[in-house]
């Protein structure tokens, strides 16, 4: 048995439109690689992402091209069905965990699977457009839901030519049972052999089904993998404030491949990665740039793969925050002779004359620059003689 989900991290509840109160599956939050490979540092954007996506109810049944299982919409299928759900719960007697999809999002598809008696195909699908001589890795989320001593769940990742022959293949090893359910992401790393610019990949269950042998899939991805990138600036975070100022980015690469390509690229207000025109070196400078929010990131490949997507790697991001020009304002006050102004910056001031106050971000940009012209004024005595009639009170200007 078995099913697809995501990534997440410690557990809390959250409400869903059913009304139930449910409780979100945790990750480990590391990769258990099936075999490994030197200059598997930093990866590249995926290739394959398959989400199984998000809805509110069961999701449809996949192709009979990247599945051999029946599909069946319920959140407890049975042996050899599986489905696309985002939970599941109380299946046969309370025998399996409750589980959600591995991200958090609590409408996250996941496949379910039950696994059938006999050796089933979870997911096959072909990969084209790779360069020779590269690496990739090969991953997915798995997590037993079993919540008792049973049948493990064991499934083999194998990556074959278009035409069947097997070029690599590496299996989990038994899945075991876990007190909570966990999401684990496994996978294995490939390098294409020359000539080779399409692959098949598989994911194919191993152990028997019957009492046990039930699990979810999910994120199942296929991306470059290569050299350890990352960069940074002088400022030793990931994120930064700046204000109108330039600000140099360097890179540290480890050494791989023969000749290296760089591409550096920017993404503004969390929008699409775009390629910076002239930026290929292994530092950049990031010029002056308007208000916003800016991320950072640099590509590598081997010589002449730099703009094939499918053939590079990319760094950690770095954001830069270029905050407003500052506010200026001009202030005209007046007080009283003894009285005080209090300034923007909480600075007071009590003689008459013209003040200049700054009030700075906690990271040092000036943030509101006052101009304030100040009038002191002394009290104004008026003495009159009054007459009066007898008996009469007294009348007051």
């Amino acid at each position: 048995m078995f099913f697809f989900f995501l990534l997440i991290t410690p557990v809390f509840s959250f409400s869903q439109s059913d009304s139930l109160v449910r409780t979100r599956t945790m990750s480990d939050g590391t990769f258990h690689p099936l075999n490994t490979l030197a200059c598997t540092g930093s990866l590249g954007d995926p290739i394959v992402n398959f989400t199984f996506g998000s809805g509110n109810n069961y999701g449809p049944a996949l192709s009979s091209s990247i599945t051999s299982m029946q599909y069946l919409a319920s959140s407890c299928p049975n042996d050899g069905q599986y489905t696309i759900t985002n939970y599941t719960s109380n299946c046969f007697s309370n025998s399996w965990h409750t589980v959600t999809d591995h991200t958090g999002d609590p409408n996250g598809y996941f496949m379910l699977v039950n696994a059938s008696y006999d050796p089933s195909v979870f997911y096959v699908q072909q990969v084209d457009g790779l360069c020779s001589g590269t690496t990739y890795q090969f991953s997915a989320w798995i997590v037993n839901v079993m919540n008792r001593s049973a049948i493990l769940p064991n499934i083999t990742f194998t990556i074959e030519k278009t035409d069947g022959t097997v070029l690599e293949t590496y299996n989990t090893g038994d899945i075991p049972v876990t007190n909570s359910p966990v999401w684990k992401q496994y996978g294995m790393f490939f390098t294409t052999p020359p000539g080779v610019s399409s692959v098949v990949i598989r994911m194919k269950n191993n152990a028997p089904g019957g009492i046990g042998n039930d699990l979810g899939l999910d994120d199942i991805a296929f991306r470059p993998a290569g050299p350890s990138t990352s960069i940074s600036t002088s400022i030793p975070s990931d994120s930064i404030n700046v204000c109108n100022t330039s600000i140099p980015l360097t890179a540290t690469i480890e050494s791989c491949y023969l000749s290296n390509e760089y591409q550096w690229q920017v993404s503004y207000n969390n929008g699409n990665w775009i390629n910076i025109p002239g930026a290929n070196n292994i530092t950049y400078t990031v010029p002056v740039q308007p208000p916003g929010k800016y991320k950072y990131r640099l590509l590598v490949s081997a010589a002449g793969n730099i703009q094939v997507s499918n053939c590079r790697v990319s760094s950690n991001a770095v954001t830069i925050v270029v905050v407003p020009a500052a506010t200026v304002r001009l202030v005209g006050a007046v007080i009283c002779s003894g009285q005080t102004y209090t300034l923007p910056s909480g600075n007071t001031v009590s003689n008459a004359g013209n003040y200049s106050d700054t009030v700075r971000y906690a990271f040092g940009c000036d943030s509101l620059i006052t101009h304030l012209q100040l009038a002191v004024q002394s009290p104004v005595f008026i003495n009159n003689d009054v007459a009066i009639c007898r008996r009469k009170k007294p009348f007051f200007l």
